[in-house]
């Protein structure tokens, strides 16, 4: 005589899958154990731990399916790698330079610890007072700004040590055409007075409520060419802020807009006056320039060779020469070196040569 656990145990033996009550001499199939399909659904049992999703089995704990004993939806954790705790979605990873400052695994990392002003390289941290931005996770002062109102609108950084010879340089700013020129050229940025050996940035009008910045290093010729090179770069708008950058590298000028490489010229022109810097008027009243002024830095260095985001806080280095209007502003009658080698500005005509809001606020 079979006993009934002796026929239960016959039956299981002989069953591929159990999935459905087993009683004494017979067991319930839903399907043999090579996972066939029945109206598209898979009809093998999951194994523990696993749980139906569409035509296959998925663990329970994977997050591409959901952390949960039902349903198969993806952990869906912006700017983070999510993983599977306690049945539920949760945060392995940040992205770099991000984190997650409210605990809460359904935001993500949610702050950008490189620019958020309340979160500032840390949760903790936030930025305010003197030093309101936040830029590489670093507290900054708000950049400043100049407005140059006429032909006599002037200001001079000394020279000593800041004349690049023949080596590479950077000359940068941040430029915002206010009014029209009337079609003369208007003087920017300039390597002592308008002369033989130096280097400018400058702008020119270019019709239809535009401009067109340029980058020139010239010599004793009277045209470009044979040392002499001059780049214009694209066209832009009234009333908008651009980074302007005139470089130097192994003998080549490049000028960028916004980042963007405008045009290359051979030079190796020696840029030896050693006079300063000028903003604004360079001794000919003619070039009075209809434009504001944000941070400007003038660099050892060739410090882009490629394209680039430009940025409005530019932290001191080795390289720097001179820098103003980086995380200060006027004062009314200088304009501060922010490199710490000597070089602030002195406002020639404070009338003419004003505060404005700087590009940090657009």
């Amino acid at each position: 005589m079979v006993t009934r656990s002796a026929a239960v145990r016959a039956a299981v033996g002989a069953c591929a899958l159990v999935v459905a009550s087993v009683a004494a001499g017979a067991c319930s199939l839903l399907a043999p154990d090579d996972g066939a399909l029945t109206g598209g659904a898979r009809t093998t049992a999951c194994q523990p731990g696993e749980k139906p999703c569409g035509d296959r089995c998925a663990r329970i704990d994977d997050p591409a399916t959901g952390c949960a004993a039902a349903g198969c939806e993806a952990c869906d954790l912006p700017h983070a790698q999510a993983i599977c705790v306690s049945g539920a979605c949760a945060i392995g990873a940040c992205v770099s330079g991000r984190t997650d400052c409210d605990a809460d695994a359904g935001t993500g990392c949610e702050v950008d610890l490189q620019s958020s002003a309340g979160h500032c390289g840390d949760c903790q941290r936030s930025c305010g007072g003197a030093s309101p931005r936040c830029q590489q996770a670093t507290c900054v002062p708000r950049c400043g700004a100049v407005k140059l109102l006429g032909a006599s609108a002037r200001a001079t950084f000394p020279g000593g040590g800041i004349a690049p010879g023949t080596g590479d340089f950077t000359l940068e700013a941040w430029v915002r055409w206010d009014g029209d020129f009337a079609g003369q050229r208007r003087v920017l940025l300039l390597s002592g007075a308008l002369r033989a050996h130096h280097v400018r940035l400058g702008c020119t009008d270019a019709g239809a409520g535009h401009a067109a910045c340029d980058c020139e290093i010239y010599d004793d010729s009277t045209a470009p060419g044979d040392g002499w090179a001059q780049l214009v770069l694209p066209s832009v708008a009234r009333g908008e802020w651009h980074h302007v950058a005139c470089v130097r590298a192994s003998g080549t000028l490049r000028a960028y807009l916004d980042g963007a490489l405008g045009g290359s010229a051979e030079s190796d022109v020696r840029v030896d006056d050693d006079s300063g810097l000028i903003l604004g008027d360079a001794d000919l009243a003619s070039l009075a320039a209809a434009v504001s002024v944000g941070p400007l830095r003038l660099s050892r260095v060739a410090r882009y060779d490629a394209a680039f985001s430009p940025v409005r806080f530019w932290p001191v280095d080795g390289d720097t020469l001179l820098q103003s209007l980086s995380g200060s502003s006027t004062t009314g009658t200088t304009l501060p070196d922010e490199s710490g080698t000597g070089h602030a500005a002195t406002i020639e005509t404070p009338a003419l040569l004003v505060a404005t809001d700087g590009p940090c606020e657009q």
